[in-house]
């Protein structure tokens, strides 16, 4: 991409990798974040006309926040950014928030608090 990109945690599935397994990681991994309550919102293919990626999308309520873990072979520079989901969901109406897997995953996240 070439530049900085705000976007929900997320990361690819380890073989034999159970997705809400990968949900927990990759947040721990990235925030430092553990526990709490996962929810399942939506799961869908990414680009079905150009490969059969699916996401999974999952609401972490009530964690607890630490220190990262960051894997061993992890190539990207991270920096937890925390916000309200309000004041994320105006960084997509503002266009700063482009990242599609985390524009559904805002969206859905507001229809829960609705």
């Amino acid at each position: 991409m070439g530049g900085i990109l705000l976007e929900v945690p997320a990361g690819k599935l380890e073989a034999g990798e159970e997705p809400l397994t990968c949900a927990r990681r990759e947040l721990l991994e990235e925030t430092g974040c553990r526990g709490g309550e996962w929810r399942e919102l939506a799961w869908y293919y990414s680009s079905p006309g150009f490969c059969d990626e699916k996401i999974y999308l999952y609401l972490a309520r009530g964690v607890t926040i630490g220190e990262a873990v960051p894997a061993e072979d992890e190539t990207e520079v991270l920096e937890p950014l925390w916000m309200d989901l309000e004041e994320a969901r105006q960084l997509v109406l503002d266009k700063k928030i482009n990242d599609g897997k985390t524009i559904i995953a805002l969206q859905l996240a507001g229809l829960l608090s609705s």
